[in-house]
C-alpha cells in the first residue's frame, strides 16, 4: 500500500498520521509486515493544491473482506492526499 501525505506535516504530525494508519490496520485485524518512508517527492501535477508529498509504503496482511472499509477509513484520515491499496496474489 502506498499513502501520500501532505507536505505540511512535520515530524510529529507525520508520525501521528502514520500511527493512525497503522492503528486502522490493527483495528481491522490486519498486520503491518514492513514499512518504508521515502520522504518528499515532487508531483507531475498539483494534488489538492500541493506540488509535492511525503510517500510512505507499507506491506500489509489484511483480510480482503475489509479492504473497502480500510480504503474508506484512509480517505478520512487527516493529511492523506492519495492512497493506493494493491492485492498481491501468493
Amino acid at each position: 500500500m502506498t499513502v501520500i501525505f501532505a507536505p505540511v506535516l512535520r515530524d510529529e504530525g507525520l508520525s501521528k498520521a502514520v500511527a493512525n494508519v497503522e492503528a486502522l490496520v490493527k483495528k481491522l485485524k490486519g498486520k503491518v509486515v514492513d514499512k518504508s518512508q521515502e520522504g518528499k517527492q515532487s508531483f507531475s501535477y498539483p494534488v489538492a493544491k500541493y506540488h509535492e508529498g511525503i510517500y510512505v509504503f507499507w506491506n500489509l496482511e489484511l483480510p480482503s473482506m475489509v479492504a473497502p472499509e480500510f480504503e474508506d477509513g484512509l480517505k478520512h484520515q487527516k493529511g492523506v492526499l492519495r492512497q493506493l491499496l494493491v492485492r498481491i496474489d501468493k
